[in-house]
């Protein structure tokens, strides 16, 4: 009785054209676009499971029909409309060589191939995956052999980071390093007119959504500085605007405050130091003028000093001047020099009202130029720089081949830099310094770059291959990161959350070596390594 009753409510639910819905097994609501829905945690569902010869034995299969094969090749098949084909393996034709790295491999053996013997092999260029460990630099676009897609070397400002890639351009294109596939990409762009030439006369700065340029010297065709910004987002260049734009000069700090850029100080061809700028803001392509502080302030113009942005307030600090003079010294009067002027003194300027402030405490720092400065968010930190002299010298000789001897003075331009490896920060709430003096280990810097990270100061020499980490908070210095893999020298070191970046001398195909280092998480990247002997074993389509 069961099972006539079974055998009706199967008639109904497959069989009766008049039921339309969709029917489920194990489901009480089957997807209404499957005519039959199944489903289980617990179990399969099985399809018709025979041998070769039982499935060439169908008589006229539908095409579309689908069984398991249980020998010669196992696996599931489907037909289409003239053959059997598997479903999901190799569609390789009868007589292809494969090649495996394992003699008598299972998963060819089993699958249709016959082993046919081994080749000796020597590989150029085996790619391989490398875990790097934390805290290691590494060789980006480690896969490619001669490095052929890698920037070339001095013609992009950079690296920048756009929040997912590290980026550099020039006025007539830009190159993308990517993180996660370790390979770069380019794009390129028409030059705008008076867009060109050597990227080392231009200052780069990046400011949120914007790359700003600015002449870096005297512009000979007008007195204002020139310009041209580039849109990240949207991939473009344009000039930007003239009007109330700053008089043309040379060796100006510039910092940028992530939306605006600022300008101040410099100096022109006839040796004017200014004290004045401007704010150029990309987004509105305006410029706001930053006039000449108040003479009772004795701010001083200069060049060579640090320019740093607390998020309210310019902070400068240190710089100095230099202009031709006349020598005095006795036997040596009217000679030419250069008379330098270096300070360790700063001043606050403060956008949202114009106004100029001296209450940088005094210190006992020695005056220097063309150091490193960053803010970390409380304090400002200066580290390294120099001091820069020249003296006219006069020295006396006599020529005892003359009876009576003959007295003769000579005149030597004495020019010294003494430079320093020593600092300070500076706590603006106490408006107090503290002295850096940092340990024998640590090398004295020609030219000085530090980065903020969030929690601690990146700090290294451009052109050599020292990097230390400097603590702000106990005024020590961990040095917990290894020396840069070669010579900083193509741009600076950025920091990008867990990574930082920076590119070495270049290659003998003019192209830049990347460097990426890890600070806490291993990173797998694809190796290519030298000429590599390996055994290869030869399979055969049956």
């Amino acid at each position: 009785m069961k099972k006539l009753i079974l055998l009706i409510a199967a008639y109904f639910i497959f069989c009766n054209p008049g039921i339309a819905q969709s029917v489920g097994i194990g489901t009480t609501v089957p997807d209404a676009s499957a005519q039959l829905d199944i489903s289980s945690t617990s179990k399969g569902m099985l399809l018709p499971r025979m041998t070769m010869a039982q499935r060439n034995a169908i008589a006229t299969p539908a095409n579309g029909l689908i069984i398991y094969q249980t020998d010669n090749t196992p696996g599931f098949y489907s037909y289409n409309a003239t053959a059997w084909a598997p479903i999901g393996a190799n569609s390789l034709p009868a007589g292809a060589i494969v090649m495996s790295e394992i003699k008598h491999d299972p998963s060819l053996e089993n699958n249709g191939f016959s082993y046919k013997g081994y080749l000796n092999s020597s590989i150029d260029g085996l790619e391989e995956t490398t875990i790097i460990p934390p805290n290691t630099w590494y060789p980006v676009n480690a896969s490619e052999p001669d490095n052929s897609s890698a920037p070339a070397c001095g013609t992009y400002w950079g690296p920048f980071w756009d929040g997912t890639k590290v980026f550099g351009l020039n006025f007539s294109s830009i190159y993308y390093y990517d993180f996660a596939t370790d390979k770069y990409s380019y794009e390129t762009f028409t030059p705008l007119p008076g867009a060109g030439g050597y990227v080392n006369n231009w200052i780069a700065k990046q400011c949120g959504d914007y790359i700003i340029c600015l002449y870096r010297g005297l512009n000979n065709n007008n007195n204002t500085m020139k310009g041209f910004k580039y849109h990240v987002p949207s991939k473009t260049w344009s000039a930007i605007s003239s009007t109330n734009i700053p008089a043309s000069r040379k060796e100006y700090m510039s910092v940028s405050t992530g939306t605006t850029l600022i300008v101040w100080g410099g100096q022109n061809a006839d040796d004017d130091y200014f004290s004045n700028g401007g704010i150029y803001n990309p987004a509105s392509d305006s410029w706001t003028t930053i006039a000449y502080p108040n003479p009772l302030l004795n701010i001083p113009a200069r060049i060579g000093a640090s320019a740093i942005w607390t998020g309210t307030q310019l902070y400068v600090w240190g710089g100095g001047t230099r202009v031709a003079a006349t020598s005095t010294t006795t036997h040596c009067a009217g000679i030419n020099y250069t008379l330098y002027t270096n300070y360790n003194d700063g001043f606050k300027y403060t956008p949202a009202t114009g106004s100029y402030s001296n209450h940088i405490g005094s210190n006992t720092l020695s005056p220097r130029t063309y150091h490193a400065g960053v803010w970390t968010g409380t304090e400002m930190v200066v580290w390294g720089g120099g001091l820069r002299s020249e003296t006219v010298v006069a020295t006396h000789y006599q020529d005892y081949t003359q009876t009576p001897p003959i007295d003769y003075w000579g005149c030597d331009e004495d020019y010294e830099f003494l430079n320093y490896k020593t600092g300070g920060k500076y706590n603006p709430a106490t408006n107090t310094w503290t002295y850096m003096n940092p340990p024998a280990a640590i090398a004295i810097p020609t030219r000085p770059k530090m980065i903020w990270t969030g929690t601690g100061i990146i700090a290294y020499d451009e052109g050599t291959s020292k990097v230390y980490l400097y603590n702000p908070a106990t005024n020590t210095w961990p040095n917990s990161y290894p020396n840069f893999p070669d010579l900083i020298n193509n741009g600076d070191l950025i920091s990008t959350g867990d990574k930082i970046f920076g590119f070495a001398y270049c290659t003998s195909n003019n192209k830049m070596i990347g460097y990426a280092l890890s600070k806490t998480d291993p990173v797998s990247i694809y190796q290519v390594l030298n000429t590599v002997n390996q055994k290869l074993y030869l399979y055969k389509k049956n």
